[in-house]
């Protein structure tokens, strides 16, 4: 039975020969072995997160959504080897329960581990590099089925290829992590007119560890985002401010770029990427429509307020 497959942002859908979901590397080498043996195609897809084609095939799509895990935790020498297929949540968790953390993060944590790591994913903060860099060695299954172990001092150019490489070389099987103890961070947000955030805006990127800001489109209206690291006792941010940052931050916004294109974009033919709450959208409008201006300004108002929680760093 065909299944029809689409990315996060249903900007793909396509309807592969068949979808497999190995459960060990052995298995994941045979796979490979038999598809070049078929002179068949292989895709690779983790949670489908990306805009781009990476994922699309007609022939074999393969997810390593039954291959995650810990393999091996070293804290001695700060590293952790991981399946591939390991979540980004599920790892915060599983590397807290050792009392460990990874180094930075985006703001997003649904993406499989190779597939964050193989796309170039970044977080915040001017004194981190992209996810990839963390990586300590990984291991790699080429189109032949051939096993390639690499780091910087073994397989070194292979290493630094495979770090970002979209998939291209083959499957990542297995990760070794460079990692940390684990530690909190203090969140702060606040409005700040767009003219004054622009004025210090390269003060506020060298004062803290992470630091984004969201404009809002027909106002001088920004929300900031303040991460820092932080020694107090974690603090329950209670109902009120869960609502804001699940309904407010991702579902009303959302709901606004789906169904009230003005507040994307005024002018035809231009692309915004419009970064509301934790939501992206490419839309397109030529007309701005004034009820939905004034929803926006309403919600401004009334809905983002400053707010300050402490939480662990676990995914």
């Amino acid at each position: 039975m065909s299944v029809t497959v689409s990315n996060w942002g249903e900007t793909l859908r396509f309807t592969p020969e068949e979808i497999q979901k190995p459960t060990s590397h052995e298995e994941i080498v045979r796979l490979v072995e038999q598809a070049n043996q078929q002179h068949r195609s292989i895709r690779i897809i983790g949670s489908g997160h990306s805009w781009t084609q990476l994922i699309e095939t007609s022939q074999i799509l393969i997810s390593l959504d039954d291959y995650q895990g810990l393999e091996a935790v070293d804290k001695e020498n700060g590293t952790v080897t991981v399946r591939a297929g390991t979540k980004l949540r599920a790892l915060g968790e599983l590397l807290f329960e050792h009392g460990l953390a990874m180094e930075n993060l985006g703001d997003i944590d649904v993406q499989s581990l190779a597939g964050a790591l193989s796309t170039g994913t970044h977080g915040t903060g001017a004194e981190f590099k992209t996810l990839a860099n963390q990586i300590d060695a990984l291991t790699l299954v080429t189109g032949q089925g051939k096993v390639i172990e690499c780091s910087e001092q073994n397989n070194s150019e292979v290493f630094k290829a495979a770090q970002i490489s979209l998939g291209a070389m083959g499957i990542i099987t297995r990760i070794r992590l460079k990692v940390i103890p684990a530690y909190k961070l203090k969140l702060q947000t606040d409005k700040v007119e767009l003219d004054t955030l622009l004025g210090n805006l390269d003060d506020h990127i060298k004062k803290h560890r992470n630091f984004e800001f969201y404009w809002f489109p027909y106002t001088k209206i920004t929300q900031i985002k303040c991460v820092n690291k932080t020694d107090e006792p974690l603090k329950n941010v209670g109902l009120a401010k869960k609502m804001n940052d699940v309904v407010l931050e991702n579902a009303i916004f959302g709901l606004l770029s789906r169904f009230c294109p003005s507040f994307s974009a005024p002018c035809k033919n231009r692309e915004y990427d419009l970064r509301l709450g934790s939501i992206k959208r490419h839309l397109y409008q030529s007309q701005p429509q004034n009820i939905c201006h004034q929803t926006v300004s309403e919600i401004l108002r009334n809905g983002i307020q400053h707010s300050c929680r402490t939480f662990h760093h676990r995914h």
